[in-house]
């Protein structure tokens, strides 16, 4: 598919219990809403359920820079060599910039905090560039059930999830299954 709009971001989920978290990152095409790649990623806990976890299932390896470099892998792939016209819309988080300029060094990054639109000079009511994301990523959330937030049911293994996400991104995007 190619694009010029990217839209990168993760979402937050669990394995089986919330002392075993998993990240979700995705991109979507900012111009059609498509999934174009998602991953599944081990992390360490945070906050006040760390050291609860770390006693539990100790150290759990951070995979979210590897998966998300796969995911960014992917996307460049889909939009050709010529990353020179593409633009890579995230949220502010720091890490997501040297991640796509490692990735595609030529595509331009914007990082946008979501609903503040006084950025780059737009007026206040402009199309808020993380839409699409923020629609597919409410989509995941209310049509798999082991993605909800306050759910029983839960993901037992990772790779399940990251399987379940592909039939969803199968539907989603029309292929034939």
């Amino acid at each position: 598919m190619k694009t010029d709009k990217i839209v990168f971001d993760e979402m937050e989920t669990y394995e089986h219990t919330k002392l075993k978290p998993l990240s979700v990152p995705l991109a979507v095409c900012g111009r059609t809403g498509k999934i174009l790649d998602i991953g599944v990623a081990e992390m360490n806990c945070k906050g006040h359920l760390a050291k609860r976890s770390q006693q539990l299932y100790g150290f759990r390896k951070d995979d979210r820079m590897k998966v998300g470099a796969d995911i960014l892998k992917t996307v460049k792939y889909a939009v050709g060599e010529n990353t020179k016209n593409v633009t890579v819309y995230t949220d502010a988080k720091p890490a997501y910039s040297t991640l796509v300029k490692g990735v595609m060094p030529k595509a331009r990054h914007v990082a946008q905090v979501a609903g503040r639109q006084e950025q780059e000079n737009k007026p206040k009511d402009a199309w808020n560039d993380l839409w699409w994301l923020n629609h597919t990523a409410a989509r995941i959330r209310a049509d798999l059930s082991r993605m909800s937030r306050k759910t029983w049911v839960t993901t037992k293994k990772p790779k399940e999830l990251w399987r379940h996400l592909y039939l969803f991104i199968a539907f989603v995007n029309g292929y034939a299954l």
